[in-house]
């Protein structure tokens, strides 16, 4: 299984490539409620922007890190979701994994959902793991890992219990280690 370990790196807004991120601001650590008004508030801008436009977009907020992964048919689009995420105010950073590509089947979307059932369900039942610190979406088979790891060792079981899952191309590492 491989596993993709991204550096952090400083972007302007038009040059996000998949996998790189754009440092919106510094800001002290978010709560889980806020993650979960940020993850709203960008949404409804992703929708207000254009319906139907960022469609097959997902977000996924940890400590005010934001996380776009999914499919745009233009490579513009791409730009414009990540410009849209880093005018949210709250958002410390935006980590774009969105790529360019056509329309995948429902039968794909179905086997991304097992994927991400089960790798959260193994995230509960291994003690070495703080379940409630990471965030697991998955797109096509390819596993975006965010959170934050108490150590390097939780890390690596984390990263091991994705890519040891039936059915995962890749496994995208965004997961922070030490306390915030």
């Amino acid at each position: 299984m491989l596993v993709a370990a991204c550096a952090p790196s400083t972007l302007p807004i038009g040059g996000a490539g998949s996998g790189e991120r754009v440092v919106v601001a510094d800001s002290d650590a978010t709560t889980l409620a806020d993650d979960n008004m940020i993850t709203l508030e960008l949404n409804k801008r992703l929708i207000e922007y254009g319906a139907g436009l960022f469609k097959d977009i997902r977000t996924v907020v940890f400590e005010g890190r934001a996380l776009l992964l999914g499919r745009v048919t233009e490579p513009d689009d791409r730009q414009v979701a990540v410009a849209v995420a880093t005018r949210v105010e709250t958002v410390k950073e935006v980590i774009d994994e969105i790529y360019v590509g056509s329309e995948s089947g429902v039968g794909t979307f179905l086997n991304d959902v097992v994927i991400e059932k089960s790798i959260a369900d193994n995230y509960a039942l291994e003690q070495s793991i703080r379940a409630a610190h990471y965030r697991v979406r998955v797109a096509e088979g390819v596993v975006y890992v965010i959170g934050r790891a108490a150590n390097q060792g939780e890390r690596q079981r984390a990263l091991a219990i994705a890519g040891g899952t039936d059915n995962v191309k890749l496994v995208i590492n965004h997961i922070m280690v030490g306390a915030r």
